[in-house]
């Protein structure tokens, strides 16, 4: 954060301009129009972004690819762009892995409801995705039962530890591909648990 980049583009189809502003936060998530899908490891500056532009460090190399600008400028960072570019041009599709679960972080309120120390980090899942990898590995949500409340809280992937959903997503969208095999250690009332899913291709979703 605070440092000072350039940007590029054509803003409203006009000729090529550039301009700079400060970045004041790194790694958002943020949304993608109507998509029921989070982009993670975002870059949030006040530099002006066009369709089509570039962000650049004081060394002018690139370090952010166009994003949206609605007060607030969000920029894709450069190494996922790059990692889907490719794929891009010579298959026209870029797939990302899916498993079925929507989640959210381990707060110490939560983790104080449910008797657990407050310092247990992860993410709590709040629904599993029927038919989806998750629920063919017989994942299922944290669900409020009488006065007790039922817990599942992903704590690991592939023995590394899951600080939170800010974590889980970037590590999902950037470590895995369609096909692979990981290994979830899921903390329950019982006992922690280890289950192997299948990811799959995520689906085109939009929020209703």
């Amino acid at each position: 954060m605070g440092q000072i980049p350039a940007t590029t583009g054509s803003p409203f189809g006009q000729e090529f301009r550039m301009t700079r502003g400060i970045i004041s936060a790194m790694g958002r998530t943020v949304r993608s129009g109507d998509s029921a899908y989070t982009n993670p490891q975002i870059i949030q500056t006040d530099a002006p972004i066009s369709p089509g532009g570039l962000l650049l460090d004081r060394k002018v190399q690139v370090i952010g690819s166009s994003g949206v600008n609605a007060g607030v400028g969000y920029a894709v960072p450069i190494n996922p762009a790059t990692r889907t570019i490719p794929e891009l041009v010579e298959n026209g599709a870029y797939e990302y892995a899916y498993w079925g679960i929507s989640g959210a972080s381990v707060t110490p309120v939560l983790a104080e409801v449910n008797g657990l120390s407050e310092d247990t980090k992860g993410v709590v899942i709040t629904s599993v995705t029927g038919r989806g990898p998750a629920a063919s590995a017989g994942i299922t949500a944290a669900r409020q039962a009488s006065t007790e409340t039922r817990y599942q809280i992903i704590t690991s992937v592939n023995g590394i530890l899951v600080e939170g959903m800010n974590g889980l997503i970037p590590e999902l969208a950037e470590s895995f591909r369609p096909g692979e095999t990981v290994t979830i250690e899921i903390l329950t009332e019982q006992r922690p648990r280890s289950v192997e899913v299948i990811l799959g291709s995520r689906p085109n979703a939009t929020l209703d």
